[in-house]
């Protein structure tokens, strides 16, 4: 990623080729000394790919780019000796 382009991996949502939002899964590999914005990004998701045909995916991130998920009311709590879930 551009230095300073994108802090948090919650900022990014990927889209099939009907323009429709995909799940995802994300992990921060490295980040930038200077800011500490991502510099590289693991993206993982599941692509229902047809047997000859060509898929395309658009990956989005920065501003109003939020993962679908993450704008719900969800996180994960840990509190050392338990873990609390909430998934919305």
């Amino acid at each position: 990623m551009p230095q300073s382009a994108l802090f948090d991996p919650g900022n990014v949502r990927l889209l099939d080729s009907a323009g429709k939002e995909r799940p995802v899964q994300t992990e921060v590999l490295s980040r930038w000394v200077k800011d500490g914005s991502i510099r590289s990004l693991l993206v993982e998701f599941d692509a229902s790919l047809a047997q000859r045909t060509d898929s395309r995916y658009q990956l989005q991130y920065g501003g109003e780019n939020r993962v679908e998920s993450a704008k719900k009311d969800r996180w994960i709590e840990d509190r050392g000796d338990t873990i609390r879930v909430n998934t919305g």
